[in-house]
């Protein structure tokens, strides 16, 4: 998807947005990291279900800073989080994350499935730890089953701890599920093709987790509870 509509939202949706007016957070910068050959676009569907909470939510992509100095990056993404409630940047590289000028950012690690996932995954969490220490991070975890999916987390978070002392969030379950390749194909969102779907669910939960609004603890069994539901 290239561009992400602005959803049409509804009374509860507007009730909410008002009451995050009144009590406007501080702006936030929230850091995905992206692999190439990642296949579940996470970015495009988190700004959907975000924007549809009332959010206001602006989304850069990595190829808007090619080989820009990193420091120089970091002051204009601060600026420009100071005009959001919430800044979302699509990263390749984690380098950015290392400037001075950024401050309150949470990273959001996919962890896609399998042992090369995981490796994936530790490897980018100690590549940013090596250059700041103890950044908060926020794992989805993607593409398997609910019981894979818990015990894959569990395996990141306990190498975490173990090598790094570090301790990890979950942030959203993202479920196997086939209409998020048939809202891919059509161009759209999950939640805006497919609102009732479990990954349309998931999304709105995950995006619920980044505003405050949720009730997700930083113990997975919630999560995959909700998606094994």
């Amino acid at each position: 998807m290239s561009d992400v509509r602005t959803p049409m939202l509804g009374r509860g949706d507007q009730a909410a947005g008002l009451r995050r007016m009144m009590h406007k957070p501080k702006p936030r910068i929230v850091a995905l990291l992206s692999a190439p050959d990642d296949q579940l676009d996470i970015a495009d569907n988190l700004v959907f279900s975000l924007r549809a909470q009332a959010v206001n939510v602006q989304w850069l992509r990595s190829d808007a800073w090619q080989a820009a100095d990193p420091a120089e990056v970091g002051q204009q993404l601060q600026q420009l989080a100071s005009q959001h409630d919430l800044l979302l940047v699509d990263l390749a590289d984690s380098a950015v994350l290392a400037s001075k000028h950024l401050q309150d950012v949470t990273v959001l690690l996919p962890l896609g499935p399998g042992a090369e996932g995981i490796k994936q995954a530790y490897s980018q969490i100690k590549a940013i730890y090596s250059r700041q220490g103890g950044q908060p991070f926020g794992v989805v975890v993607h593409g398997m089953s609910p019981q894979r999916a818990q015990q894959a987390f569990k395996t990141l978070a306990d190498v975490a701890h173990r090598y790094l002392r570090l301790q990890i969030e979950l942030f959203g379950v993202i479920p196997v599920d086939q209409h998020l390749q048939l809202a891919a194909q059509s161009g759209r969102a999950v939640q805006e093709a497919f609102p009732l779907a479990l990954a349309s669910r998931a999304f709105r939960e995950l995006a619920q987790r980044l505003i405050g609004d949720a009730t997700l603890t930083t113990l997975p069994h919630a999560a995959f509870a909700a998606v094994a539901a």
